[in-house]
C-alpha cells in the first residue's frame, strides 16, 4: 500500500513542479506595460486607483495574500506609488515567499525591501 501511495504522491509533485515558477512584481521601467499604464499579462487591477504610467512611479510593497479566506482569492498583490497616490495589481494563484526577504503579517507575507528582492513562488489558478 505504501508503495502505491508513494508513487501517486510522487506523480502529483512532478505535475505541480512543472507549473510552479518564481516571479517578481512587474518592473516600472520600459518595456514593461506598467511604464505606459498597461497591465502585464496575467496581472489584474486591484483596488480603486487605476493603473497609470508615470516617470516617477516606484515599487512600494508586495503582499502574498494567503488562502485562509478563500483559495480562489489568494495571490500576490504589488503596490506602486504615483503622483495621485498608490495603485495595486494582483496575480491570482497559490503563492509563497521564494527567499528570506519576506516578513510574516498574520497569515500573509509582506515584502518592502525592493522590487527584485521580493521574489515569490506561484502556482497560477488560471
Amino acid at each position: 500500500m505504501n508503495k502505491y501511495l508513494s508513487l501517486i504522491l510522487g506523480f502529483v509533485l512532478v505535475q505541480f513542479s512543472s507549473v510552479i515558477y518564481a516571479d517578481n512584481c512587474p518592473d516600472t521601467k520600459p518595456p514593461s506595460p506598467l511604464s505606459y499604464g498597461g497591465l502585464p499579462d496575467s496581472w489584474k487591477p486591484y483596488g480603486e486607483v487605476a493603473v497609470q504610467g508615470e516617470d516617477r512611479m516606484y515599487f512600494v510593497k508586495a503582499w502574498i495574500q494567503n488562502i485562509d479566506i478563500s483559495p480562489s482569492n489568494s495571490g500576490v498583490i504589488c503596490t506602486y506609488h504615483i503622483s495621485t497616490g498608490n495603485f495595486s495589481i494582483k496575480k491570482f494563484g497559490l503563492a509563497s515567499p521564494a527567499n528570506t526577504e519576506w516578513g510574516k503579517s498574520g497569515s500573509d507575507f509582506l515584502c518592502k525591501i525592493g522590487l527584485s528582492l521580493c521574489e515569490f513562488n506561484i502556482v497560477p489558478l488560471e
